[in-house]
């Protein structure tokens, strides 16, 4: 949100997020400037608020809201009002042609949060289509695999991560039908042992399942099983266990904050019959830790 505050001499302002609340104590987030310099804080918020007696409040990306304050067109305008899906306000800017500056951020955020109409508007625009590996990578990320559709199917050169990108991503999050589209689609692809490291973090047994059956070369490290008893999900150590995939782990499975341990999964490992010398010591102390409680 935007707020403007007017006094004789300039037009103040204050922007915060979605909320109308702006109190320090509630985590919101809110930044004092002037019409002047408001194109300096776009990315901050959604609301424009004109602060006196009556307050008067403003949709930040809103035609009549530009038209009104004669709001400054920035890269950052323009990528905010493709993340939330303003065609009227592209429209407008294209048409309008006074601050017809942007970068590669627009078609990423539309990728990123699945405006297709926003993507088919860049591409019948006439304008040079910037873009980067983020489009494809984040769509990964969350799962539009209609936009995966759209990329490959619109003959435009196709920008996406080697490594440590959209199928480690897309298995960070657990979206299947995005690893089947990446391996079906026939690109080449790359890909680390984040994984199924990340996978295993987030419990998703069934990522692990479709990474075990793809026969492509399984990368992963010692963070698969220490994440995954970290965050206590032993149906994941239990799969790694019945993988018969050798593995990797060490005292970090056990490196819980103080007064965080989850005893399950101590139990887990003491009955697993897993070699638990790289764990041993932790295992150790946190049995000494227990014996002192229960004698106090």
């Amino acid at each position: 949100m935007l707020n403007i505050i007017k006094n004789k001499t300039k037009t103040n302002v204050i922007i915060t997020g979605k909320s109308d609340v702006y109190s320090s104590g509630t985590g919101i987030h809110f930044q004092h400037t002037n019409l002047e310099n408001v194109h300096n804080f776009y990315s901050w918020g959604e609301w424009l608020r004109v602060s006196e007696i009556p307050n008067e409040r403003y949709q930040l990306y809103d035609l009549e809201t530009i038209k009104k304050f004669d709001l400054k067109i920035t890269k950052t305008y323009i990528g905010e009002a493709c993340y939330r899906g303003k065609i009227d306000i592209l429209e407008w800017w294209r048409h309008n042609k006074k601050y017809l500056s942007y970068d590669a951020v627009p078609m990423d955020n539309a990728s990123r949060i699945g405006h297709l109409g926003i993507l088919e508007w860049w591409r019948n625009s006439r304008l040079d289509l910037i873009y980067s590996h983020q489009s494809m990578d984040k769509a990964s990320m969350n799962g539009h695999v209609n936009v995966l559709d759209w990329w490959f199917n619109s003959k435009l050169p196709l920008k996406y991560s080697g490594v440590y990108g959209a199928l480690d991503l897309a298995s960070e999050n657990g979206h299947i039908d995005v690893l089947n589209w990446w391996f079906n689609s026939k690109l080449q692809i790359g890909y680390s042992e984040n994984a199924l490291d990340w996978a295993s973090k987030n419990g998703h047994i069934d990522v692990l399942e479709w990474w075990f059956n793809s026969k492509l070369p399984l990368k992963y490290s010692k963070s698969a099983l220490d994440i995954a008893s970290i965050n206590g999900h032993i149906d994941v150590l239990e799969w790694w266990k019945n993988s018969g995939l050798k593995l990797k782990y060490s005292e970090n499975a056990l490196n819980w904050e103080s007064g965080d341990q989850r005893y399950d999964v101590i139990q887990w490992w003491i009955n697993s019959k897993l070699p638990l010398k790289p764990i041993e010591n932790k295992i150790n102390l946190i049995k000494s830790k227990l014996l002192f409680i229960s004698h106090q």
